[in-house]
């Protein structure tokens, strides 16, 4: 398997407790991570990142290119309104995936943009289930839809319990930050952390 590195928004503690908070009414573990392994326990081993919305996701081979966008450009605070709770299910694994959405927003799109402009060649990697445009097309970040995963299981009754309990008292909020995240992607380690 090629090796990845993803480049995710990074909250502060403060922010990091909002989610936390949130997922306390949940009383069972919970995964993050996408079903590229073959079982669960080699999943939870791996989701090592905090909460989180993946802004660019590329191979290890342009590691160089993202760190250069990044010295290159200043990060102002963004904010984000988290306005939905939603469940789906993955048309490639077919596990459903529980996650935040954001009301749409420009910062966002355009810091995505940065990274697609400089590295082109990585049509939607950050897309799948999460990107609404013509995949035939060049990849327009205004056609992804910024998500923060909660939690991916192929459990159908456990993932409609859990939107049913966080949905009970889901309110919108807010969430801001600063600073973003390096990663190895699938279990690997931090990268490097970027503030503005």
């Amino acid at each position: 398997m090629k090796e990845k590195i993803t480049l995710i928004t990074y909250f502060n503690e403060e922010e990091q407790n909002k989610i936390k908070a949130i997922m306390s009414k949940i009383k069972e573990k919970t995964c993050k991570v996408p079903y590229f392994l073959d079982d669960d326990a080699k999943r939870y081993s791996v989701d090592i990142m905090p909460y989180h919305f993946t802004i660019f996701g590329t191979g290890k081979e342009n590691q160089d290119k993202v760190l250069n966008v990044l010295k290159k450009n200043k990060l102002n605070k963004i904010k984000v309104k988290i306005d939905k709770l939603k469940l789906i299910q993955s048309l490639k694994s077919g596990a459903f995936i529980l996650y935040f959405g954001i009301e749409k927003n420009q910062e966002l799109i355009e810091l995505q943009r940065l990274f697609f402009k400089e590295i082109p060649e990585e049509r939607g990697y950050v897309g799948g289930s999460f990107y609404t445009g013509d995949a035939e097309k060049e990849y327009d970040s205004s056609n992804y839809v910024f998500h923060m995963t909660l939690h991916v299981t192929k459990d159908e009754e456990k993932a409609k319990e859990m939107y049913k309990i966080i949905n009970e008292n889901f309110q919108p909020f807010y969430m801001e930050f600063d600073r973003v995240a390096l990663y190895d992607d699938r279990g690997g380690d931090l990268i490097k952390i970027f503030n503005s």
